[in-house]
């Protein structure tokens, strides 16, 4: 390096490559624990692999090398559960084999327990959702060591959203299997679960508005919500709804342990929207959120789809065709989310009509058809009439000339 008025100096540096004397390290997961198994490792009983340390080993002026792991696993949540300093100890010796170079056995020199923040614990809480850390040093005889730094990740399983089934017709339409999440996210900060489903509703056009309050009531009624395994409650929700109190529903609505957002509606280009013209064919997508006691989320992405005339019966595919890309049920509903006066459905009435037939109703029911046969009906009936009094009148008329025409003719003889 020179300066300005022509001063250097030179740097000669000596960089010695020397063989790694480092314990090595196979780490063994536990069955479902591995959060990156390897392709075709089967996750249920994955196989040993080396783990390489993170940087190359620092090597001390008395030759000795120092080398650090960094690893992960998670565990699901268990009400009540501790993991003790013992029980770290017995999962790292348990988890890796140690392999110093020349053989023999490691010592172990550190075992800490850490929270998030790294500030030491006595015991791992398995209790709620959360990241810790669990620190293992050992050395072999030489005095190389090997520092494994193994994030232990406590997590649930996100809320499930569930298709109400049609108890009127059995077996037809959606309902009976949560849907299948999309996307799954796990945040290595919190181990909080944040999933995506999608779901895709068809149902014929009308003169509605549709609010995300009425569309949160569509939603209440549709689907039933539970916590993930060992989340944020203790049993399946069926969250059931009038028009009011989904007015009411916000962010702070409660049903035993989940929490659901506000709706958020957008138009077929993905533009946040205030309300749904069901009065024109098209595409159209709502979102809500629907949080458990802990933190974990799902959010459902529904297609709200409309189209003109009758629409043909229940369908549920199970596969593709979910809103934004995404997976889903399509099924096939004849009914808005609301009634014209904008009053709510019972849980039962929404089953139903979400899955009834035109063809099903009453003579003036929601099928246009019917009342266009009535039209038929009444204007050939006046028809009818109305040639009947023609002809009745012509009758009369004839009869009439007839009458004056035969006493013209007998004027004329006399």
């Amino acid at each position: 390096m020179r300066d300005a008025a022509g001063n250097t100096t030179t740097v000669r540096l000596s960089y010695h490559l020397v063989s790694s004397h480092v314990p090595g390290v196979v780490v063994t997961p536990d069955p479902g624990t591995d959060p990156n198994p390897r392709p075709g490792d089967d996750p249920l009983n994955p196989k040993p692999r080396p783990v390489d340390p993170t940087t190359p080993p620092r090597v001390d002026p008395d030759g000795t090398q120092h080398a650090v792991i960094e690893d992960e696993m998670r565990v699901k949540v268990k009400d009540g559960a501790q993991l003790t300093l013992a029980d770290a100890r017995s999962l790292m010796e348990r988890r890796y084999a140690f392999t110093p170079e020349g053989g023999g056995a490691v010592t172990e020199l550190k075992l800490t327990l850490a929270d998030g923040a790294g500030s030491p614990v006595s015991v791992i809480d398995l209790g709620r959702p959360g990241a810790w850390r669990i620190t293992y040093k050992v050395a072999d005889a030489s005095g190389n060591t090997i520092t494994v730094n193994l994030r232990y990740v406590v997590v649930t399983d996100a809320p499930t959203v569930t298709p109400m089934p049609d108890p009127e017709r059995p077996g037809v339409g959606p309902g009976g299997q949560p849907l299948p999440p999309g996307e799954t996210n796990v945040d290595p900060e919190t181990g909080l679960t944040h999933t995506v489903v999608t779901d895709h509703v068809v149902t014929r056009t009308s003169d509605l508005l549709l609010t995300p309050e009425a569309m949160a009531e569509f939603i209440s009624a549709r689907y039933d919500l539970a916590p993930g395994s060992s989340g944020g409650g203790t049993a399946p929700l069926s969250v059931v709804l009038t028009a009011a109190s989904a007015r009411a529903r916000a962010s702070t609505a409660a049903f035993s342990g989940i929490t659901a957002s506000e709706v958020r509606l957008f138009n077929a280009a993905g533009a946040p929207a205030l309300v749904i013209d069901c009065s024109e064919p098209g595409v159209w997508y709502a979102e809500q959120v629907f949080s458990d006691s802990f933190g974990d989320t799902t959010t459902l992405k529904l297609t709200y789809e409309l189209r003109e005339g009758n629409v043909q019966g229940g369908i549920s595919d199970g596969g593709n065709g979910g809103s934004n890309g995404g997976t889903g049920n399509v099924s096939v509903s004849e009914a808005g989310p609301l009634t014209g006066d904008g009053s709510g459905l019972g849980r039962s009435r929404w089953a139903s009509a979400i899955h009834q037939l035109p063809q099903t109703g009453g003579i003036l029911g929601p099928c246009p058809l019917h009342i266009m046969f009535v039209l038929i009906m009444v204007l050939s009936g006046a028809y009818t009439l109305m040639r009947l009094r023609q002809e009745s009148s012509g009758r009369e008329e004839r009869r009439r000339h007839d009458a004056e025409w035969e006493e013209f003719r007998r004027e004329a003889v006399r």
